[in-house]
């Protein structure tokens, strides 16, 4: 997993994306879970939870912000920030252009929580599988600096 630093700053771009804030009703339960089964990168997760297990996660999930992000009446992929700042983008179509919108929109909307050293940066930044070779190129497109990459044992 490689973490990119995201300190950009521009204007937001006109786009059809609406973002809708994540309900804990059946319709986006299942809306995400539909998202989830068709992930092809994976950073949290190495096996899909079944249903019960992610509508649980959903009705209680840690995420300061979150969002399904909807294209011309689909949904086409969702959006989070973390507490440590870190934006989570886990699948979305049309990525090269879809997650610099998805971007700009919570930068937008948000700005970074205040840095505690060794717990979460000033910045807000975002996690990339090294599989995810879409994403990265997207984030790599923006005016962003790798700041990390991380191992699991």
């Amino acid at each position: 997993m490689m973490t990119f630093i995201i300190i950009i700053h521009w204007n937001v771009m006109k786009n059809n994306l609406k973002f809708v804030k994540v309900q804990k009703n059946k319709e986006h339960v299942d809306v995400l879970y539909n998202l989830l089964k068709n992930r092809n990168h994976t950073i949290s997760h190495q096996t899909l939870p079944n249903y019960s297990q992610h509508e649980k996660f959903v009705k209680n999930h840690p995420y300061r912000v979150w969002f399904l992000i909807e294209d011309d009446g689909q949904f086409i992929g969702s959006v989070y920030i973390l507490k440590n700042n870190s934006i989570g983008i886990p699948n979305i179509e049309n990525a090269q252009k879809n997650v610099k919108l998805a971007i700009e929109y919570i930068m937008k909307k948000y700005k970074p929580l205040a840095a505690i050293p060794s717990v979460r940066s000033p910045h807000f930044t975002i996690n990339v599988a090294p599989d995810n070779v879409e994403l990265k190129k997207a984030v790599e497109a923006m005016n962003t600096k790798m700041i990390q990459v991380t191992y699991a044992f």
